[in-house]
């Protein structure tokens, strides 16, 4: 529905608007702010930024659906761009979008990450279980006794092995590309501002003060949301993420 509306504002905007801005792409995995970043920038008046628009294709192409986002637009539009995970489409090996991202080096790439993989992989879970994917000026707020969760250290580890590739691969992938390499916590902490900023010049428009009504959510200690923590906190000390416990 919401490509749909996208289509018939295109055909208005055909005829009343303009093609004349900058693109961009956000690329990373679920669980790393990526919906917080998203929403701030939608939060400029010059730009349009989109959420995960290749996750399921439904039987549609990966070139219609890029062409919805890149239509014509408002003239007051001067930035648009989406953000993509590693692993979409999850319903189709359509790579056309990887393809044009890949070939297209006048697209400037925000390649966002999350140090601690471990929270990443907790998040997920936690969302998984309570059905809450993001929090909205703490409406959907959850108690830590329906959070805990408990988790398989042998999944974590193959959770680890994996991010890991997909940030390696992604970066060489994106090699004579304008790259931004934010992480999490360059978005999430005391230097959100300056990192913001920082953003915003790299796309190209005016920094301004921007905002959003996402709330930072599991922000409890890793002890009292994993119900087996002890089992992996064992499972990690002496290995490469022994350092995503603390």
């Amino acid at each position: 529905v919401r490509l749909l509306w996208f289509a018939l504002r295109n055909q208005f905007y055909r005829v009343f608007g303009y093609a004349d801005y900058k693109k961009f792409i956000i690329i990373t995995r679920s669980r790393t702010g990526s919906n917080l970043l998203v929403s701030l920038l939608d939060s400029h008046p010059q730009t349009e930024a989109f959420g995960e628009m290749f996750n399921l294709l439904h039987g549609r192409k990966s070139e219609w659906v890029w062409e919805s986002i890149f239509g014509y637009k408002s003239r007051s539009t001067k930035l648009v761009g989406f953000k993509i995970f590693y692993y979409h489409p999850a319903d189709s090996d359509d790579t056309w979008v990887w393809d044009k991202v890949i070939n297209d080096k006048n697209i400037p790439i925000i390649h966002l990450t999350r140090d601690n993989v471990l929270r990443t992989y907790l998040s997920r879970q936690i969302a998984a279980k309570t059905k809450v994917w993001h929090d909205k000026s703490g409406k959907s707020a959850v108690g830590l006794t329906d959070k805990r969760v408990t988790l398989n250290p042998s999944g974590c580890i193959e959770e680890f092995k994996k991010t890991e590739d997909w940030v390696s691969t992604t970066a060489k992938k994106m090699e004579g590309h304008k790259t931004l390499n934010i992480t999490y916590s360059d978005l999430t902490g005391d230097n959100q501002k300056q990192t913001l900023n920082s953003i915003q010049s790299f796309l190209g428009i005016k920094p301004i003060s921007l905002s959003s009504g996402m709330k930072k959510q599991n922000t409890e200690r890793l002890e009292d949301l994993i119900k087996n923590y002890k089992e992996i906190e064992n499972s990690l000390q002496g290995t490469p993420w022994e350092r995503f416990l603390k």
